[in-house]
């Protein structure tokens, strides 16, 4: 990878999105490069959960530098935000990350410090991206309220899995018994045949994919019963209750059919 270069006083037109759950983040594009995108420090700390005014000083990490490679650096960017201009009062400049800086800081976060939740963020956000691009392709139209309410469904289902097998993992622990694989795969795979009639293994084949599951291919009814589970799971494993019969108790109170995993 190329070094990144420090720019100032680059004009931008200043916009505020919505990104799964997060309403207000702010996104600058250079108006002479229209396809450069650009974070302002503070959403980069929103989305990465970083104290406020820290960017700098994990841009200045001698880990993230040595993860980045001889030659590469995370480039600071000032912009003149050209759609303030004319309102009385408003801030005029303001100090950017690009984008590929933006992932290059999130993938050191996820791989190299181990950060649960941006490793989450980057998971959905390559689902996303994958449907978005095959349905396309295929001539299916997603349309952006589509997009983001199948993002907070996906998000939330990525933080209550880690609940679910943190609840897992105290009540072994509690027990003095040792963690095994088998341990979080057996419940897991008792939520995937319960409520779409397919272990996790014929769902893989199902997708093609017969090294992971990913349920970046499961549809927002299916997410959200995945999420209803593993957070009431949760809850009566942390009571004592074993994970599978916590599983198979959650379905029968929610009353759950079986439906196609995609819906």
């Amino acid at each position: 990878m190329q070094a990144s270069k420090t720019l100032a006083n680059i004009k931008v037109r200043l916009e505020t999105i919505k990104y799964g759950g997060w309403e207000n983040l702010e996104v600058a594009i250079n108006i002479k490069s229209p396809k450069d995108l650009y974070l302002t420090y503070p959403t980069a700390e929103v989305i990465l959960n970083y104290r406020a005014d820290s960017v700098r000083e994990k841009i200045a990490s001698k880990s993230l530098k040595a993860f980045l490679g001889a030659g590469r650096t995370v480039g600071k960017f000032t912009g003149n935000i050209v759609n303030k201009e004319n309102l009385v009062g408003a801030t005029t400049k303001v100090t950017l990350i690009s984008l590929d800086d933006f992932l290059a800081i999130a993938t050191w976060e996820s791989s190299v410090n181990q950060n649960i939740g941006v490793a989450q963020i980057l998971a959905a956000g390559f689902g996303d991206s994958i449907r978005s691009i095959a349905y396309e392709q295929v001539g299916i139209t997603l349309g952006i309220e589509e997009r983001q309410a199948w993002l907070i469904d996906r998000l939330e289902v990525k933080e209550l899995f880690w609940e679910f097998t943190t609840a897992i993992k105290n009540s072994r622990e509690a027990a003095g018994k040792d963690i095994s694989f088998f341990h979080y795969s057996t419940p897991i795979d008792r939520i995937n045949r319960r409520l779409f009639g397919k272990t996790a293994k014929q769902i893989k084949e199902e997708l093609g994919n017969p090294v992971s599951l990913t349920r970046d291919s499961f549809g927002r009814k299916a997410l959200r019963r995945i999420s209803a589970v593993q957070e009431s799971a949760a809850v009566r494993i942390s009571r004592g209750e074993n994970p599978c019969d916590a599983v198979e108790n959650c379905i029968k109170s929610f009353f759950y059919d079986i439906i196609d995993f995609r819906i």
